[in-house]
């Protein structure tokens, strides 16, 4: 059975932000790894490169095994998708 998806919330997409956040979801979850993690929205005030550093920071540690995205233009997608050196596994678009 999958695992919730947690979502970044409050808008920030920040390395520290989603260290953070994940850090909370799996001890609300109980869990030692988040299936994909799905942040809400572009973070408007975090560069595509901070929030795809600290993305790549939780796959490579091992909380999370996929990220995606919710509500990203075609330009921001791609644009993490490069600094993420992979795309998304999802577009969630509202």
């Amino acid at each position: 059975m999958p695992r919730q998806m947690p979502k970044i919330g409050n808008c920030r997409a920040s390395a520290a932000a989603i260290e953070r956040c994940v850090d909370r979801s799996l001890r609300e979850l109980r869990t030692d790894r988040i299936d994909v993690l799905l942040v809400h929205r572009p973070d408007w005030l975090t560069s595509a490169e901070d929030t795809a550093r600290g993305l790549l920071g939780v796959i490579e540690s091992g909380k999370v095994r996929s990220v995606g995205v919710s509500n990203y233009n075609p330009h921001q997608f791609a644009l993490l998708a490069r600094y993420l050196g992979r795309a998304p596994v999802t577009n969630q678009i509202e």
